[in-house]
């Protein structure tokens, strides 16, 4: 577990803070609440062994609370990074592809 601590400190290091506080950043709240335009639907791609995996649910729960049209592709038993290995993980990655293609197919808003 203390690796793992030091990777997220090392990258969460990486951020400043005070992006946080620049005018250009907002809550989802925020953007659904005084947006008047449409905004484009997500699909949220997340790996079970993931160090991001819980960040990736929390951001596409933040979506949907606030209103916008989402959907989650959770491939529980990958690493992160899957797609980068398509041959070591074949059955996720031809899995990942049909989604990604239904998911551009799909008209509604």
């Amino acid at each position: 577990m203390q690796g793992l601590q030091q990777n997220y400190a090392w990258y969460f290091g990486k951020h400043d803070d005070r992006e946080l506080a620049s005018p250009y950043w907002t809550d989802l709240g925020s953007l659904a609440h005084y947006s008047d335009k449409p905004l484009p639907r997500c699909l949220t791609i997340t790996a079970g062994h993931s160090p991001l995996h819980d960040e990736n649910l929390a951001y596409h729960a933040l979506l949907e609370q606030a209103g916008f049209t989402a959907q989650l592709a959770n491939f529980a038993a990958m690493p992160h990074g899957f797609w980068y290995l398509p041959t070591q993980c074949a059955h996720a990655y031809q899995q990942l592809h049909r989604i990604i293609g239904q998911f551009c197919q799909t008209t509604d808003v």
